[in-house]
Parts: C-alpha cells; structure tokens; sequence
C-alpha cells in the first residue's frame, strides 16, 4: 500500500493513454466475483500477494509467475480486504473472526486468531511495531470486536497457533471498511455506526 500510512499513495506517474502502456504478461487466477475470486493483491520487494479461496498466493510481478502457494484455514469472506505485511510476515483476515500470519518468503503458516465474537473481516488490517491491529462486524446491530494481536511466533512449530488478542474493543455494529491509524501513542479507528 505503498508506505507504513497505508494510503497507497504514490508519486509515480502512471500510463493516461492505452498507447503509452505496455502489457508485460496476464494470468489467470480465480472465478468469478464470489468466493472463487482473488482478493486485492499487495506488492511487497517485488512480489504479489494475493488470497483466492483457501488459498494465498505469492506471484513474481516481473514474470507473472506463482512463486509460492499456502493454505488458509478458512475463507476471506469476499475477499475486499487485500493482506497486509510487516515484519516478513504477510496477514490475511478470514471469514469467522480470524487473521493468518504467513511467512512472507515461503508462505508457510505460522499462527492463527480467532476472535470470540466471530464476524466478517471487513476492515484493512495495519501492522505496527509488532502487532496487527483490525476489526470485524456482524451486523447493523451486534457487538464486534476491534482487536490488537502480537505477531511473534511463540510456537514455531505449530502451523496454526491459536493466538490471543493483547486487548478487544467491543462495539455495537462492529468494524465494516475501518482501517485504522497506529502510532506509538494511540489506534484511531471509526465503528460501523459512527
């Protein structure tokens, strides 16, 4: 998303005209707009990140190539919400209240959250200094958490360690499109019902 903002913010120019483009390679990957679509992918030293499915994917952005593939344990629901990294690890939120921690060369699992009041992971999730911070939501109505989760591997050989969350902030509504700002001071983050 182009900086620790996550704002995706560039100052490249970008191509106005077809005839000053030039397409390098295409690949298919996914169907549909459902649960066969990809997510949004992420560029990260040159690779891209992307979940479709169960699955997430790292593909050369040069060569268009799969350079690494890893299993996620459950479903991004809609798959609107692109992975996020930090760290070397690449975070991905999943349907029932859940973000994946991979290992970003390899792709290999290493931990899993799942928070206790579920919900779809609609909200980006931001890294900062060693914790990743997003919300979930249920409804218009129901509580959903917010939550901040440590992102160190305390049991390298678990694939999927059960994390738990260093604190929840529940709300009625919950966590719907509310990306988060983090600093070394205080999260701000709006909830679905203002």
């Amino acid at each position: 998303r182009g900086n620790a903002n996550n704002n995706a913010v560039v100052s490249d120019p970008v191509p106005t005209e077809a005839g000053k483009a030039a397409l390098y390679w295409a690949a298919k990957s996914g169907d549909g707009y459902g649960e066969g679509a990809i997510g949004s992918p992420i560029l990260v030293d040159g690779y891209l990140y992307y979940n479709q499915g169960k699955t997430i994917n790292k593909m050369d952005a040069v060569s268009g190539e799969v350079a690494a593939s890893g299993s996620m344990v459950e479903r991004s629901n809609f798959s609107i919400i692109p992975p996020t990294y930090g760290d070397g690890m690449i975070f991905v939120g999943l349907a029932n209240g859940r973000i994946q921690a991979f290992d970003a060369k390899t792709l290999k699992s290493l931990w899993v959250y799942q928070d206790e009041l579920k919900g779809q992971p609609n909200c980006p999730i931001t890294y900062h200094d060693g914790y990743v911070y997003t919300g979930f939501w249920n409804s218009e109505t129901r509580e959903a958490n917010f939550v901040c989760v440590s992102v160190k591997d305390e049991k390298p050989k678990s694939l999927t360690e059960a994390k738990k969350a260093k604190w929840t902030y529940t709300s009625k509504g919950g966590y719907y499109w509310a990306g988060a700002f983090v600093n070394d001071d205080f999260v701000l983050v709006g909830t679905d019902d203002g």
